[in-house]
């Protein structure tokens, strides 16, 4: 994915989270993407929930808010696509480590930042 992404898009700081506070925000004013560039928001999209699906759980709330923008991505659903990518391209050699202790009891811990009460 990352490396047919738009190579000036993936420019930038280095992003330590696939979203932000803003992820859930919807800025409906923003203009809608060129018909070409929402094409491949929807190929990105499908390329991410496959991904999140099979290894990369840790986009999996990026690509559920973008999996719902497909029919009529704007500029600001291209910029949170974008982070995403940012992250996955400084974060490709990251791997999930599981370890068993000296007690041979495995503890599995779930970060559910993400989560807010409804």
């Amino acid at each position: 994915m990352v490396k047919y992404f738009p190579e000036n898009d993936l420019q930038g700081t280095n992003v330590k989270t696939p979203w932000n506070d803003n992820l859930l925000r919807l800025r409906d004013k923003s203009p809608k993407l060129p018909r070409s560039s929402a094409e491949r928001f929807h190929t990105i999209n499908d390329q991410g929930l496959f991904l999140c699906k099979h290894g990369r759980l840790d986009i999996s709330p990026a690509i559920a808010y973008h999996t719902t923008r497909v029919r009529s991505p704007n500029v600001d659903d291209w910029e949170k696509l974008v982070r995403m990518m940012q992250y996955l391209k400084h974060m490709k050699n990251d791997r999930l480590t599981l370890e068993v202790g000296e007690s041979m009891v495995a503890n599995w811990h779930v970060d559910a930042s993400f989560c807010s009460p409804s």
